[in-house]
């Protein structure tokens, strides 16, 4: 069942790595958009881009989209990451290692507002110390590892009668597995398993259901 979800993801990265691959690396740069649509802007300083296909991405970036727009960026350790609508997601630090046996790699990001799906490069699989994503509600690290993550404040809806989705943030795991941790405790997420953190001192557990707007926003 999973091998069926995992094969578009598998492909895409692949896709990006080759698509890239002639492209020089820029100073500093972390990663390059690969396809954007609708609104969506890189904040960098006092700047705001707006995104566009290759465009650079760099440690110190803050990633914006806005109601309607979404971005695909493949990170720089061939990463691939699509950010949703109303995300804010900033790169606060970002070094690609040089190699399959390289330990020196890091990543780590914060996600402040909305959502993304991931499939993590050779930091995510080489080293757990050294990916990280920090959320208001709770931190997330990982050991190659495909998943999705949304942060809801008041705007995570059930699709099947409309009714508002408890705020927190849930996180599902297609393949790997992803260890949220907060004061209130830590869990381990593993394959078809979905976590959700209240709040920042309310210990992460899984939960039997995935929510519906994981499941429209491309789980299933």
């Amino acid at each position: 069942m999973y091998k069926h979800r995992i094969q578009p993801w598998t492909l895409m990265a692949a896709a990006f790595a080759a698509t890239f691959a002639s492209v020089p690396a820029a100073a500093q740069m972390a990663g390059r958009v690969g396809n954007v649509v609708d609104e969506a802007y890189i904040e960098r300083g006092t700047q705001r881009i707006r995104m566009e296909r290759r465009a650079t991405v760099r440690a110190g970036d803050s990633l914006v989209t806005g109601p309607r727009g979404t971005a695909l960026l493949q990170m720089d350790d061939d990463a691939v990451l699509a950010l949703q609508p109303n995300t804010t997601f900033k790169i606060d630090e970002f070094v690609a290692p040089e190699n399959r046996e390289d330990q020196a790699g890091r990543a780590f990001f914060s996600l402040l507002r909305g959502g993304f799906r991931t499939v993590t490069g050779l930091v995510g699989k080489l080293k757990r110390e050294s990916y990280q994503v920090t959320t208001p509600v709770a931190t997330l690290g990982v050991l190659g590892t495909e998943y999705m993550t949304v942060l809801c404040k008041q705007s995570c809806f059930d699709s099947e009668d409309g009714s508002p989705m408890p705020d927190g943030l849930y996180t599902y795991v297609v393949v790997g597995a992803v260890v949220m941790t907060n004061k209130g405790g830590s869990v381990r997420v593993g394959d078809g398993m979905t976590g959700y953190a209240a709040a920042s001192n309310s210990a992460p557990v899984i939960i039997q259901k995935t929510p519906r707007f994981l499941i429209q926003a491309g789980v299933e």
